[in-house]
C-alpha cells in the first residue's frame, strides 16, 4: 500500500514494510555529506535533521539541499533543507533507525 502526501515542503510516502525486524540503534546518513556513515542513536531520543547533518560533517559542495530524503519503516519523507534553515519549515525529529540521503546537485 502506498500513500503520497504533500505538506509544507515535505512529501511523504507511507507503506507497509515486508521486513518486521527492528532497526539497529543507529541512523545512517549517506550521499553528499563530508562523513557519510552510521551515527549512534542517543538514549532513545530522536535527533533533528540539522543535528544529523552536522554530525555527518555537513554538506559537500555538490549537495542538493532542496530534497533531503529520510527513509524509515513507516514512511519516506523529503525535506527542503533551505526552508528548514530559513525557518519556513520546522526542523523534523528523525526516528532512530532512519536513513538520511543527501543527493547530488549535479545530474549527468
Amino acid at each position: 500500500m502506498y500513500l503520497m502526501l504533500m505538506s509544507s515542503g515535505c512529501k511523504s510516502t507511507s507503506y507497509t514494510s515486508q521486513n518486521s525486524q527492528s532497526p539497529e540503534a543507529t541512523y545512517q546518513v549517506v550521499g553528499q555529506v563530508i562523513k557519510p556513515g552510521r551515527i549512534p542513536c542517543s538514549s532513545g531520543k530522536n535527533q533533528k535533521l540539522t543535528e544529523l547533518i552536522s554530525m555527518a560533517g555537513g554538506f559537500t559542495e555538490f549537495s542538493y539541499l532542496k530534497k533531503i530524503w529520510v527513509i524509515n519503516d513507516q514512511a519516506t519523507n523529503i525535506y527542503n533543507y533551505r526552508n528548514i534553515l530559513s525557518k519556513k519549515d520546522l526542523d523534523p525529529q528523525i526516528p532512530c533507525g532512519a536513513m538520511v540521503i543527501v543527493r547530488s546537485s549535479i545530474q549527468w
